[in-house]
């Protein structure tokens, strides 16, 4: 029986400068489940290969970057990476910011797709066999929520601790935490049938590039960005693209775009900062009868109407 990766816990950012030190922290990251739970005002890492991991910051931001794209990582969510991503990371703030990362062994996570992905025979038969099947994560900033945010921030109240009462809960709860984010990507996989049904390389070839797709528009979506741009960085035909994203999505990139757009907007409005004009241009709409409109068909109420009721304002103070 292989013996699951031991839990380590880190509580400082330290600089890389030499490949002796970054080859020892992949050694490190490659057979351990570690828990990075420290504070910086400024670091900086290069781009390095990574396990599956789950990025945190509180107080603060921590800004995720590869060639392909930039994230930041603040107290309102969270980012998955998937195991071989290669990306870099800084804290660049006056203040302390705490950067909470679970970083999720190999062989841990090929046991833990290994319990989903097999069935009951295969599991009895070989009950310790490791394959290389997995599942991809969506890699994109997620807001926290009722489902994976308890339990992320219970092991972060745990690992505060480390003793050996909570590094058995962690374990249980590193678990569950895969067991919420695998439910979600299925419920998102199982939208389309067509992709289901493909060869299991080309299934995962195709959910690599619309992953790309999809992350290239969170990325750029207050933008002018067009779907030729959008179908190029995912390196699929257009119209192949379209129709396969609609079916994993639920949504045309167009209908993706003006989702967020509109959802953000939202969150403006709650607020009493900016004017709706100023919001327009913001989420990148830049026509402000045109915002109003699809503002309202999308949430039943005119952007003015939705904050009033929201602040419980009077129409007048708008």
């Amino acid at each position: 029986m292989k013996k699951l990766s031991t839990i380590i816990k880190l509580n400082e950012l330290k600089p890389v400068d030499s490949a002796l030190e970054w080859k020892e922290n992949i050694s490190l990251f490659s057979k351990n489940v570690v828990i990075i739970d420290a504070r910086s005002r400024q670091c900086y890492y290069d781009e390095h290969w990574g396990p599956l991991s789950i990025k945190c910051a509180f107080g603060g931001r921590e800004n995720y970057f590869s060639r392909d794209f930039c994230m930041t990582v603040d107290d309102k969510n969270f980012l998955i990476f998937n195991e071989g991503r290669v990306y870099g990371s800084f804290i660049d703030s006056a203040d302390e910011v705490e950067s909470f990362t679970i970083h999720f062994a190999p062989d841990f996570a090929e046991q833990y797709f290994q319990s989903i992905l097999s069935n009951g025979q295969e599991l009895i038969d070989n009950p310790f066999k490791l394959d290389k099947r997995q599942i991809f994560f969506s890699e994109r900033l997620r807001n926290h929520d009722n489902e994976v945010s308890p339990i992320l921030f219970e092991i972060r109240r745990l690992a505060a601790r480390m003793d050996f009462l909570s590094i058995g809960r962690i374990d249980e709860l590193n678990f569950m935490l895969l067991q919420k984010l695998t439910k979600e990507q299925i419920h998102v996989d199982g939208s389309s049938n067509e992709i289901m049904a493909m060869r299991a390389s080309t299934r995962d070839e195709l959910k690599r590039r619309l992953f790309t797709g999809r992350n290239y528009i969170f990325d750029r979506y207050k933008t002018d960005i067009s779907v030729d741009e959008i179908s190029n960085a995912a390196c699929l035909n257009k119209f192949y693209f379209i129709r396969q994203f609609k079916r994993a999505y639920s949504a045309t990139p167009h209908q993706f775009i003006l989702r967020l757009r509109l959802q953000e907007a939202a969150e403006h409005l709650k607020k009493h900062e900016k004017t709706v004009t100023e919001i327009c241009d913001d989420v990148g709409f830049g026509d402000l009868p045109s915002f109003c409109n699809t503002f309202k068909r999308y949430y039943k109420f005119s952007p003015k109407e939705y904050r009033s009721i929201f602040l419980g304002l009077d129409k007048a103070c708008l």
